[in-house]
């Protein structure tokens, strides 16, 4: 499963006007969880029955960290790849993501992800998150994370 993370620029605290006083931090809560993003990856590749997430991510070492920590500690044995969107040279790892990968989950409002999901083949399993699911979220009904609701504060 390859997700792409965006938890750094994309973050901000501060209000924006045309979001009527909203943050982009207050719009795309999961995405600032390292522990529920990580745990949406495992779900993922669970249920695509693949043992392994490659993570491209803007997120700062320390959220990686906690990421790595928490597919560490589940029972299930996923291991992780990590790497920094401007790790590599243009595109490259886009092309290694969106056309080597079983499923693809993408951060919501990004170009980036955006790009990746043109670039994917046609019928591979895509999920988007942004916001903190809810039970009631379609998100945990079918597709990729289909199961019962993980924690997101």
């Amino acid at each position: 499963v390859c997700m792409h993370w965006r938890a750094g620029d994309f973050l901000s605290p501060d209000p924006l006007g045309r979001l009527h006083q909203a943050s982009m931090l207050s719009m795309n809560r999961a995405l600032a969880n390292a522990s529920f993003m990580a745990s949406a990856a495992e779900r993922a590749a669970l249920n695509v029955k693949v043992g392994h997430v490659l993570i491209l991510t803007n997120a700062r070492w320390e959220r990686q960290h906690s990421f790595e920590q928490t597919l560490a500690s589940g029972r299930h044995g996923i291991r992780v790849t990590m790497r920094a969107c401007s790790g590599a040279p243009p595109d490259a790892e886009k092309e290694v993501c969106a056309r080597s990968a079983t499923a693809l989950v993408l951060s919501s409002g990004s170009s980036f992800s955006t790009h990746l999901h043109r670039m994917a083949p046609h019928g591979l399993p895509i999920e988007y998150i942004a916001p903190c699911p809810t039970p009631k979220s379609s998100l945990w009904k079918t597709g990729l994370l289909a199961g019962e609701p993980i924690a997101c504060t």
